[in-house]
Parts: C-alpha cells; sequence; structure tokens
C-alpha cells in the first residue's frame, strides 16, 4: 500500500471517528432538500450542539 494511500484511509477513518462526515453528510442534505428557503446551514459548532441536545434531552427509556 502506498503511503498517500495510507494517509487518505487514515484521515477517512478519522473523519468517521470525530463526527465530521456527519457534518458532511448535514450539509449535502441540507443544501439538496434546504437551500431554496432563506437562511444558512447550521455551522459545524451549532449542528454539533443541537446533535447533543437531541441526545441527551428527553426520555430515553423504552417503559
Amino acid at each position: 500500500m502506498s503511503i498517500k494511500l495510507g494517509l487518505n484511509l487514515l484521515r477517512q477513518s478519522w473523519k468517521q471517528l470525530n463526527g465530521e462526515a456527519e457534518y458532511e453528510r448535514y450539509l449535502i442534505h441540507w443544501q439538496a432538500e434546504h437551500s431554496q428557503h432563506p437562511g444558512l446551514p447550521l455551522t459545524r459548532k451549532q449542528y454539533f450542539a443541537a446533535l447533543t441536545e437531541r441526545k441527551w434531552n428527553g426520555i430515553k427509556r423504552c417503559c
């Protein structure tokens, strides 16, 4: 395996682990579905704050 390929794989893995790939998917979705509406997509900081809020607030039990 070449060094360049190895570095690309490492970079992609890091993006998956730190959530960067998820934010990039959000931006692609926003561009495709919401860009015709007024406003801008969430910043990276806003996106992860909203994600954390959704994840940890509210009832999170089965019964």
